[in-house]
């Protein structure tokens, strides 16, 4: 077993590691590992891979900036062994984003973090077909990527590029135990080898009637986004444009509309509203760029 980091404990400025061989029981004396210490607002992340290989994501930088004497890397970064974590191949993780506070703006909150990507609380794990997915928070919005070990292996330092035409169309479904339709949901691989869903996604409740429904373009939701209840009544529903606006719609179960909200490329943008369930306005508020504008007793609708 190993064991690396620690929140606000290092050992010269980088995570301890420690190892043991009878299940946990007792732990080998800390080490020092080649990967920064890091602090509150972040964890990383550390799985075997399916070809037997440590899959290990952090940040080159603790919260507050610092980072060992001699360090100039900054940003995040992701690394694989291929010897139970004696040594690593490390590379620089592209497109990471800053600590939310930074897009946020709240009043003296970027004072205690640094402008540099950040993971945050991240974690990783490998799907069937091999891609390495790591998920990050604290930044806003909170990213996703996917790769292969290929690419943390190569020298190539770039991000794929968007998905390509072309491809062979694969769908898929999903049953109940008793043999009727749960899912349904169509997908391609496009011309980079990438699975992205495309087509109609529809999941069902045991008795067959929608429960959820949404349309997928190479990857990306398009249109209506729908959730129902039992009854057949909607719960939610999002209706998206193609210049990157939505519109997102709660409802009371007897139909009527409770709260709606408009969007622009994942941020609150422009006016939202709520109902009493007579259908009565009971508020309107303004967001630009996710944060709340201004309106009375309003708060901060989140997705």
């Amino acid at each position: 077993m190993l064991a690396i980091g620690g929140k606000n404990t290092d050992i010269e400025g980088y995570m301890p590691q420690t190892t043991s061989c009878d299940g946990g029981r007792s732990w080998s004396q800390p080490t020092k590992t080649p990967f920064p210490a890091l602090q509150n607002n972040q964890r990383p992340t550390l799985v075997r891979l399916a070809s037997g290989r440590l899959f290990f994501a952090s940040d080159w930088q603790a919260r507050d900036g610092k980072r060992p004497a001699g360090l100039r890397r900054s940003g995040a970064f992701v690394a694989l062994s291929e010897d139970e974590g004696r040594t690593w191949r490390i590379k620089d993780l592209p497109g990471t984003l800053p600590h939310e506070a930074w897009a946020l703006k709240r009043p003296g909150w970027s004072r205690s973090y640094h402008g540099e990507g950040t993971l945050g609380y991240t974690v990783a794990a490998q799907g069937p077909n091999g891609l390495i997915h790591l998920i990050s928070s604290m930044n806003h919005p909170s990213q996703h990527w996917e790769m292969n070990e290929a690419w943390i292996l190569s020298e190539v330092a770039e991000q794929t590029a968007p998905p390509a035409p072309g491809g062979r169309a694969l769908s898929g479904k999903q049953s109940y135990p008793d043999g009727k339709l749960e899912a349904s949901w169509g997908g391609r691989l496009d011309a980079s080898g990438r699975f992205l869903l495309d087509g109609v996604e529809v999941w069902r409740y045991p008795d067959g009637s929608k429960q959820y429904e949404v349309t997928w373009r190479a990857g990306r939701k398009i249109g209506a986004e729908t959730c129902w209840d039992r009854q057949g009544g909607k719960v939610w529903q999002w209706q998206r444009s193609e210049d990157g606006s939505a519109v997102w719609t709660q409802y009371w179960p007897h139909g009527k509309p409770r709260r709606r909200s408009q969007w622009r490329n994942g941020f609150a943008e422009g006016e939202a509203a709520e109902w009493d369930a007579a259908g009565r306005l009971i508020g309107s508020y303004q967001f630009r760029a996710g944060e709340l504008a201004g309106a009375p007793g309003g708060r901060e609708l989140g997705r």
